[in-house]
């Protein structure tokens, strides 16, 4: 059987040299007692023929004595002794497993001696013989195998110890035979000092782990591959948590002098402690807010703390990354971004990607900037609230002009946030969180909803309205765990959470009269510790503000009042909400309608589109009978009836519409 020439290095010859004289030697030693069977069906045993010219087609002669060749520094063995601490006798046991990859002779060479030809493997019994190795260095305790150098994988459930087969780990098998790692490739945009502090130390052994706590996944594993590359190092991701995988990982690690990077919240605690404890650099990544302390207290660790780049910085990796993407775009477009989107480098440059392909002639506008930088970071919201489609403009809001300032304002303060909490520093004032908080109070209606998605519109963000429906639970606890999804999936989405009819969630204390009464002020307890932490925008809308606890009026930075509209406003409202597309007969009284029904805008909203349904049903144009039919259902919805004071002439109209 011919060797595979690929497979020999110049390293293993002495030692192919010398585990042929001791295949020889034993073979010898069997053929004189006898041990061997002799059975005459050709493809079921090996032969002895086929044994001898096997062992007389190495690149030396056999011999029947060759002293243990020595471990030559620099090669793999010398390697895999030095990093495991395996004294001569182990590293002889160790070649007899790694000749099978090798060279595929010893396949055959095996199943001779183990007198099976299915057992074409070393076991240990064999190693044992042919090394001379102690038996205690083949014990399930001895570095060899609780390492996880080598595998031994009984024949079957009641098979002795000794028959065992002995196999070369995966990790070790690449190391002998695949190509050295590369060091991990340079991470642009990360200029943090942490990087050189964490990278020294683990390189000078003063730091065993590091803990990288972030909020989204890809920047973690941006910041890991910094440290590593600083350290010139290869990184190692551990991408299957399970125990067999990880341990396979840190022995790759070793062997390669390189760095294991592994998700700290999908590892089980034994897990922990077997990363944590091994001799080679682990990077450990954690999301913010999670509890990861716990799991890593008693371990020697540092940990670097992920936070955005400042605006300026995030500007200049939106310059570098559109550059390499092949376009420009305005510089105060750019800034605007970058003051809007707090994003990290990583997401930089594939939003300026993304950005580079909605433009035009090699340039960008701002929109597509917004949508690109939008689109990086409101995945994971996305499956635990509704986001709200900006279709309105200011235009379309028909309010007083108070509200409609300070909804501008608003608007404003969004925009500023970045320059205000960090550039002046009130971030310190404001306990540490950069978070905006605003309440919209009053009736149903008055345009809560709509005002906050033309403020997200005007900023180019997300506008995402909180289901109570799926978020308040009867359950105790629920609803805190429900409401902490959602804050962790926002948390890096740079958008705006809308939490509609918040007075359900944000309701006044009681006292304190049964376990109900006591759980419910624990759930708004954790509300309002939870809205201060919120590093974002919250913007709550209730019809009841009385009903609001103080100590969340107390955390809301801007009140905005909705009133019922007025007459004005009400006609405004008709004109809007019935689309100029559809055909209205010369009858429709404007005027009448908004002086007679003291609608909100949702009701008005409600009744042209009956009013609409109506007159496709009879195929007309919409008439003033369309409309005061569908005002008098919306009323009898109310619980009101039609009456002459309000309907006057066309009370006989909407007879049968609730009278």
């Amino acid at each position: 059987m011919a060797a595979d020439p690929s497979a020999l290095t110049a390293w293993a010859y002495p030692w192919r040299a010398w585990l042929d004289a001791a295949i020889g030697r034993e073979i010898a030693r069997l053929r004189a007692r006898y041990e061997l069977t002799l059975d005459e069906f050709r493809g079921v045993y090996v032969s002895d023929e086929q044994v001898d010219r096997l062992l007389a087609s190495g690149e030396q002669p056999a011999r029947s004595e060759l002293p243990r060749p020595a471990v030559v520094p620099g090669t793999p063995l010398a390697t895999i002794a030095g990093a495991f601490g395996l004294d001569d006798a182990a590293v002889a046991a160790l070649f007899s497993a790694m000749a099978l990859e090798l060279d595929a002779k010893y396949e055959a060479l095996y199943a001779y001696l183990n007198d099976d030809a299915t057992r074409r493997y070393a076991t240990i019994e064999l190693c044992r013989r042919l090394t001379g190795v102690p038996r205690a260095a083949l014990e399930p305790d001895a570095p060899l195998l609780a390492e996880g150098l080598l595998v031994a994988t009984p024949a079957h459930a009641a098979a002795p110890w000794r028959a065992a087969a002995l196999t070369l780990a995966s990790p070790v098998r690449t190391f002998v035979l695949g190509a050295p790692l590369a060091a991990a490739a340079d991470a642009p945009g990360i200029s943090s000092p942490d990087v050189k502090r964490v990278a020294d130390g683990l390189a000078t052994g003063r730091v065993t782990n590091c803990v990288i706590d972030g909020a989204r996944r890809d920047e973690r594993q941006v910041m890991a591959h910094a440290i590593a590359s600083h350290g010139g190092r290869a990184l190692l991701e551990v991408l299957d948590p399970a125990d067999e995988r990880l341990r396979e990982t840190l022995i790759a690690a070793r062997l390669h002098v390189a760095m294991v990077s592994v998700d700290l919240e999908e590892l089980a605690p034994a897990s922990v402690r077997i990363a944590a404890t091994a001799p080679v650099p682990v990077l450990f990544a954690a999301r913010s807010g999670e509890l990861w302390r716990a799991v890593v207290e008693g371990f020697d660790y540092e940990v670097v703390h992920l936070r955005p780049p400042p605006a300026p910085e995030r500007a200049r990796c939106w310059r570098a990354g559109l550059d390499e993407a092949g376009t420009v775009a305005a510089a105060s477009d750019i800034a605007e971004i970058a003051e809007l989107f707090a994003l990290s480098p990583a997401q930089i440059r594939r939003a300026a990607v993304r950005a580079a392909r909605a433009g035009t002639n090699g340039h960008t506008d701002r929109r597509a900037l917004a949508g690109s930088a939008r689109a990086e970071c409101t995945a994971a919201l996305e499956e635990l609230a509704t986001r709200v489609e900006p279709v309105f403009g200011w235009d379309d809001l028909v309010l007083p002009e108070p509200t409609l300032r300070r909804l501008r304002e608003l608007a404003a303060a969004i925009r500023a946030r970045e320059q205000v909490f960090r550039a002046w520093a009130f971030v310190r004032a404001a306990g540490g969180s950069a978070s905006l908080r605003a309440m919209f109070s009053g009736a149903s209606g008055t345009g809560k909803t709509m005002s906050a998605a033309v403020v997200a519109r005007e900023l180019g963000l997300d506008l995402f309205r909180i289901d109570l429906s799926a978020v308040v639970s009867k359950y105790i606890g629920e609803t805190e765990k429900n409401l902490e999804r959602i804050f962790k999936a926002a948390e890096g989405s740079n958008a705006i959470l809308f939490f509609d009819e918040a007075d359900a969630l944000f309701g006044k204390r009681s006292e304190v009269k049964d376990a109900h009464d006591r759980y419910a002020n624990i759930e708004v307890a954790y509300l309002l510790q939870r809205m201060e932490t919120y590093d974002g925008v919250l913007i709550l809308a209730t019809n009841l503000a009385k009903h609001i606890d103080e100590a969340f009026s107390r955390r809301i930075h801007v009140e905005i009042d909705f009133p019922l509209p007025d007459e004005v406003q009400r006609e405004r409202l008709w004109r809007l909400l019935i689309p100029h597309a559809a055909p209205t007969a010369a009858d429709v009284d404007y005027e009448f309608l908004a002086r007679q029904f003291p609608l909100t805008g949702g009701e008005i909203r409600n009744v042209a589109l009956a009013a609409g349904f109506l007159a496709a049903y009879e195929d007309r144009d919409i008439e003033m009978t369309h409309l005061v039919r569908a005002v008098a259902r919306q009323r009898r919805k109310q619980g009101k009836l039609p009456t002459a004071s309000e309907f006057k002439h066309f009370l006989a109209a909407v007879r049968g519409e609730g009278a």
